[in-house]
């Protein structure tokens, strides 16, 4: 090799480790956190594996789906086809390859919803909702034996509208639902967090807001036995409506509560707290993004402090309902799209990581109406989108349930924080490969010279 042609080469290798630096550079400042981060569809990355849709002549809608530890399938809601009154709680039982076990009702001569369930520890299964009672809306906990016989049931509420919306059981065994009241509290709607023992007994309730219109759509339950409410807030924050998020002790004892949002309508529908102990938000914003609502991803400490948010939407209404984390740490986020879809209405299902970057998003449906509402990760590692379609020739609304390929295969991508020396490392070992491979080949050639 030729003096010329080791110093083109050595140039040629500078410019590709400068350049590499620089593209460094810039995907660190893409990656970085801003408070109106939109991401926009990419590919499809699952793959359907089967379908179920259970109704009758009128409407039917499931809110959320769950597995017990047989691997067996619920799916929770209401009805106006079956039972007794204008709407009914309704559970359906699953077996793993989607056959229904059975289906019940529960309820009286009026409204009455179910909106979570949650298992104990011998099987048995509980569901909040909420009951109406002489012509008011109460809390409803329903307690049910694995073959669908009802055990107990309790309520909690006053003269007005109560809604129970969530359900949490916490490892020394007390539940937690989370709602909106009207019955109690400084405004409207606020929030409220009511405690019951294992067999039903009342033990607190609290609740949260200001003179105008609160509440609390879902909650979670921290490893120290705390507790954390999402919802919506009209009478704190930026705007309109801005996103809740509180944290309280086992005893009921609120430790804070954060605000985030803009100028117009934003809530928080769902929260999680993942395995890596940080705490993830999903729900919609009309403040900030591409169109008249977009979806919205948070991701907190448990001091409250966000680390990130991000949105993803088109020019129409996005919203989402629901996430969870597997456990490679990717995050999966189900809601309901206008804006991209084969239909009026489509399911809208993305994948994250942890570090709030899209992995990949696709939609689902018909030419008609999907709104996701729920999603859970069996133990066999499938992930699971409940939600409602009207693409049915049942009759109205139908529940439904989407079961998805294995998605076992990790997809975190490199932390942004590592990404820089991860990459820096791989180009520096090329050219210190190249300038030692070609070094003796130039002393060799040279040595004729003397």
């Amino acid at each position: 090799m030729n003096t010329k042609r080791y110093q083109y080469l050595n140039i040629l290798g500078l410019m590709f480790f400068l350049a590499s630096y620089l593209f460094v550079s810039d995907l660190v400042v893409t990656n970085s956190i801003s408070n109106d981060n939109i991401i926009e569809p990419t590919r499809i990355n699952s793959t359907e594996d089967w379908t179920f849709t259970w109704g009758g002549p009128l409407d039917e809608f499931a809110l959320d789906v769950e597995f017990d530890q047989n691997g067996s399938i619920y799916l929770i809601g209401y009805t106006y086809s079956y039972g007794k009154g204008s709407t009914d709680l309704a559970l359906v039982k699953l077996s793993p390859d989607g056959n229904k076990d059975w289906n019940i009702t529960w309820g009286g001569s009026d409204h009455d919803r179910g909106s979570d369930l949650i298992f104990g520890s011998n099987g048995d299964i509980y569901v909040a909702g909420w009951t109406t009672i002489g012509g008011s809306d109460d809390f409803a906990l329903i307690k049910i034996f694995p073959n669908g016989t009802t055990s107990w049931n309790v309520t909690w509420g006053g003269s007005g509208i109560d809604y129970g919306k969530a359900i949490g059981l916490s490892i020394d065994d007390f539940f937690y639902i989370s709602g909106w009241t009207r019955s109690f509290g400084a405004g409207s709607y606020d929030f409220a967090l009511v405690k019951f023992s294992l067999n039903g007994t009342l033990i607190w309730n609290v609740t949260w807001g200001g003179s105008v219109q609160d509440g609390s759509n879902d909650l979670a339950l921290g490893p120290d036995g705390a507790i954390y409410l999402v919802g919506y807030t009209n009478s704190f924050g930026a705007g309109m409506y801005d996103i809740a998020l509180l944290k309280y002790y086992p005893n009921g004892t609120l430790a804070w509560n954060v605000t985030w949002g803009g100028v117009d309508y934003d809530a928080g529908y769902e929260i999680i707290i993942g395995n890596d102990g940080y705490i993830y938000v999903v729900g919609e914003t009309k403040s900030f993004g591409a169109g008249d609502s977009d979806l919205v991803f948070l991701k907190f400490n448990t001091d409250g402090e966000l680390l990130f948010n991000v949105t993803w939407g088109g020019p129409s209404y996005d919203s989402s309902n629901g996430l969870v984390m597997d456990s490679h740490g990717n995050i999966y986020v189900i809601g309901r799209t206008k804006s991209y879809g084969a239909g009026n209405t489509d399911f809208a299902i993305l994948n994250f990581n942890s570090n709030g970057n899209l992995i990949w998003s696709e939609t689902w449906g018909s030419t008609d109406e999907e709104k996701a509402t729920g999603i859970g990760i069996s133990q066999d590692n499938y992930l699971y989108v409940c939600g409602y379609t009207n693409h049915s020739t049942a009759g109205g609304y139908d529940f439904l349930l989407v079961k998805y390929k294995s998605i076992s295969s990790p997809s975190q991508s490199i932390p942004v924080f590592e990404l820089p020396y991860t990459l820096l490392g791989f180009f520096i070992l090329i050219y210190l490969v190249h300038f030692y491979i070609a070094k003796p080949k130039r002393l060799k050639n040279n040595s004729n010279t003397f």
